[in-house]
């Protein structure tokens, strides 16, 4: 115990009820500058406030350490909440450590001491009462900031103490005795409000993280913690509601097994009329009791609750399966807004009764068309009466006539009531709107239903030829991907309706083929159609990219061109079941060189594909030849030899031509002279050079390759070639070749030659292996015994096996495997 004595502290043993005897400077007792105020014990330091100064004092070494001047300080004060250290600096809070080192923070109580000075302070629980002399106001002690305020009526604070889970007060009271006024001090008493009630005003008053961080504290390491949480994040979410900060009602709400009823009951004309109440506090109360832009919080708010009116109408259909009948309990809160539902049990019908035809409403007033049609289709059955919200609808359309989202909502309520061609009839009106998301909307939903709700023929084809028209790539989903269409209409049927010329029914038709030749079961005469549809886009372009007048149309024509001829070469190298004769005919007229090849090439007739090649007069020689040679090396059969003698017969014809035209010339001279000239002769002389110059190029360049045959290749050479050039040491190509060709045969049969000489060593070593395995002797005594039956051994007739085990012979022939 610290007893203060003007200039002095006295150490005092409360157990042996005598001062310490141990000396401390002045014997026992401590020395201060200046006269001691007031005194504070955290356990281990004495905070000391004396004249000028805080202070604290370790008593064991009787180190002083000073905190803070007093300054202009009225009431100084002390406190100590955990390790900390609490300072009254005039009208604010400071804090310092345990061992008085400053944490450089302030906290500004926010009044004029001249008016009404702080005059002390305690600390509670988590909380800081600082006593004026008419109040006391109660803070946050995490934060210093006021939670609450209790005026003194019966007089002026003087001091305090606490006492368990009170507070005794010393008050100044005056009091009349006759005629004068007469002051006296009176005790008081301030109780502790429990932890229930002290959360539950938090809340009542909207102070959120006072009570969360209240609750917190107190619950945290109960065992129904889960089930306490979850009353309180409910009831902290009607409080943010109540402060219309509704993102963090959100928050809370989110997770919770809340009633989705009680949040329509903010907007009660979204209600059915038998819910309505006149007593509910409603959403527009609210805002308009608040300094606020009044629309923009409106719409906060309804966007809030049709969040978690549809998140929540989506888990009970979910956890129930659509079980309408099961009873559903939600948890209540403590502190509803409206509590019209509170405490009712009832069925999921009824529930979603509600829910639904609120939900519906909230998306009228927001003008949400994509908002009615998720909720349409979340569930198979609406549970609403839907006649009652018909005549809503028309009674609402009378007085505001035009507004969309009304024949939205009356399209989607004949969907779910099955009156598809009555909805049909209200999309189409929509299919041109200018509110993009209704256009949209409505294309889409004209084509589910037509795709997959709609069973007659007529119907569908007239409502999808204006989808047609507007939107070719949306209208193709009416007649794909739904393996029961093919009931209504028959595959033939759907092609011949999309067989008219106009570009976007063509467009919907090839989307269609595409789909279909992707079916398993798709016949023959499908891919023949597809096949010929590109052909038709590619001659369009073409006939487009000729009209030279049209400079405008010439370059999207080319593009076109080139998008469909890559379009047509990917469907031919993927798919083998269209036509190829009548594709071939088409493709030939339309002079496209690679598709022809593409096709010739998946019938394995390679042979026309290199004629293709080498007889294609728009490319120069050396340029057809490659193509050719390229072709030959990517494909798996060898063709270099086809190529080669192919290229031999163009060779032999321009000599026999050559060797005619020239006899022509040489014999016929004169006037008579036949139409040939020497240009012309000079002209086959000099295609026939050049035949023979790539015949034996051709020959060097692949004399090793796997894919030519050297000794058929040689047998074709003609026998009017040189194989040496005396005149041109460079054009000895021939040579090369035969040289490059033996080198590869001699390397190749001194190749087999090594792999036979190894073959018959392994052989040899093999054998040998089994000859030694023979030779191991045995000696017989009296006492061998054969190895499988254990019996004694005749030295007439036994079996050695190559291991050197030794058995009878009968053993031998009734076992068939051998000892080990």
């Amino acid at each position: 115990m610290c007893i203060r004595d003007r200039l002095m502290v006295k150490f005092y043993d409360s157990h042996t009820k005598k001062f310490l005897n141990k000396i401390r400077r002045d014997g026992g007792k401590l020395l201060f500058p200046e006269n001691i105020l007031k005194l504070t014990w955290n356990g281990e330091y004495l905070g000391v406030i004396h004249k000028k100064a805080y202070s604290i004092l370790n008593p064991s070494d009787e180190e002083e350490k000073e905190l803070c001047n007093l300054n202009s300080t009225l009431y100084p004060g002390m406190a100590v909440y955990e390790d900390l250290w609490l300072v009254l600096d005039d009208d604010s809070v400071s804090l310092y450590t345990r061992v008085g080192k400053s944490m450089n923070w302030r906290a500004e109580m926010a009044e004029s001491s001249k008016v009404d000075p702080i005059v002390s302070m305690l600390v509670m629980d988590n909380y800081l009462l600082l006593f004026r002399e008419s109040k006391v106001g109660v803070y946050n002690i995490s934060n210093l900031k006021k939670i609450h305020e209790i005026g003194f009526e019966r007089g002026t604070y003087r001091d305090a103490a606490v006492a368990g889970d009170d507070i005794i007060l010393v008050m100044d009271v005056k009091s009349k005795k006759g005629n004068s006024i007469v002051k006296s001090s009176a005790l008081s008493y301030m109780r502790k409000v429990p932890v229930e009630d002290q959360i539950e005003y938090f809340l009542a008053t909207s102070q959120v993280p006072q009570a969360r961080e209240l609750f917190v504290q107190n619950y945290s390491k109960l065992s129904d913690y889960s089930v306490r949480r979850e009353l309180f994040e409910i009831d902290a979410g009607w409080a943010f509601i109540v402060k219309l900060e509704f993102e963090e009602a959100l928050v809370c709400f989110s997770g919770r097994n809340f009633d989705p009823r009680d949040l329509l009951t903010l907007v009660p004309e979204v209600l059915d009329s038998e819910y309505r109440q006149e007593r509910y506090i409603t959403l527009q109360m609210l805002v308009a009791s608040k300094d606020v832009e009044e629309s923009k919080k409106m719409e906060e708010g309804i966007d809030m609750i049709i969040k978690l009116v549809s998140k929540q109408h989506k888990n009970l259909i979910e956890s129930h399966n659509e079980r309408l009948n099961d009873k559903i309990t939600f948890v209540w809160p403590s502190l509803p807004m409206n509590d019209f539902f509170k405490g009712k049990e009832n069925t999921l019908r009824e529930i979603l009764f509600v829910i639904e035809t609120g939900l519906i409403r909230l998306y009228l007033i927001k003008g949400d068309a994509c908002g009615l049609r998720e909720l349409a289709d979340s569930v198979n059955e609406l549970c609403i009466d839907y006649k009652e919200l018909e005549i809503d609808l028309e009674r609402q359309a009378r007085a505001e006539p035009g507004k969309d989202i009304l024949q939205v909502c009356q399209a989607i309520l004949h969907e779910k009531q099955g009156n598809y061609e009555q909805a049909l009839a209200i999309w189409k009106q929509y299919i041109i709107s200018v509110n993009k998301t209704i256009l949209d909307l409505a294309r889409k939903s004209m084509v589910d239903l037509l795709r997959n709700k709609v069973q007659e023929k007529k119907v569908i084809q007239d409502y999808a030829r204006r989808i047609i028209v507007l939107n070719p790539d949306e209208a193709v989903h009416i007649f794909a991907n739904n393996p029961n269409f093919s009931q209504i209409m028959t595959e033939d049927e759907v092609y011949h309706y999309l067989s008219k010329k106009e570009e976007h029914v063509q467009r919907v038709k090839e989307k269609y083929l595409e789909y279909l030749v992707n079916r398993p079961d798709t016949e023959e005469r499908f891919f023949t159609f597809l096949g010929m549809h590109y052909l038709d886009k590619v001659e369009e372009a073409k006939k487009m990219e000729e009209d030279k007048a049209k400079e405008d149309a010439k370059e999207n024509s080319e593009f076109l061109s080139r998008k469909y001829r890559e379009v047509l070469r990917t469907f031919l190298k993927n798919y083998d079941m269209y036509s190829a004769q009548t594709l071939l005919e088409r493709i030939k007229k339309l002079d496209l060189f690679e598709e022809e090849n593409l096709i010739h090439s998946k019938a394995k007739n390679h042979s026309m594909v290199l004629n293709n090649y080498i007889n294609r007069e728009k490319d120069e020689l050396e340029v057809k030849f490659t193509m050719a040679e390229n072709y030959c090396l990517e494909q798996s059969e060898p063709l270099l030899d086809i190529l080669f003698e192919k290229v031999l017969e163009l060779y032999t014809s321009k000599r026999i031509s050559y060797l005619i035209k020239e006899k022509e010339l040489t014999s016929h001279k004169g006037p008579g002279a036949p139409p040939t000239t020497e240009t012309e002769v000079n002209s086959i002389k000099e295609c026939m050079t050049r035949y023979e110059s790539y015949c034996k190029k051709f020959l060097t360049r692949y004399a090793s390759n796997e894919k030519m045959d050297a000794v058929k290749a040689i047998q074709l050479i003609p026998p009017e070639w040189n194989v040496i050039n005396t005149k041109d040491k460079k054009d000895d190509l021939l040579f090369s070749y035969l040289v490059l060709a033996l080198n590869d045969r001699i390397s190749k049969c001194a190749n087999i030659d090594i792999a036979r000489r190894i073959s018959e060593a392994e052989k040899l070593e093999l054998e040998e292996k089994h000859a030694k395995l023979k030779k191991p002797y045995v000696m017989l005594t009296g006492n061998n015994r054969c190895r499988v039956c254990n019996g004694l051994l005749s030295v007439k007739a036994f079996c050695v096996y190559p291991n050197g085990e030794v058995t009878h012979m009968t053993v031998s022939y009734t076992h068939l495997t051998l000892p080990t």
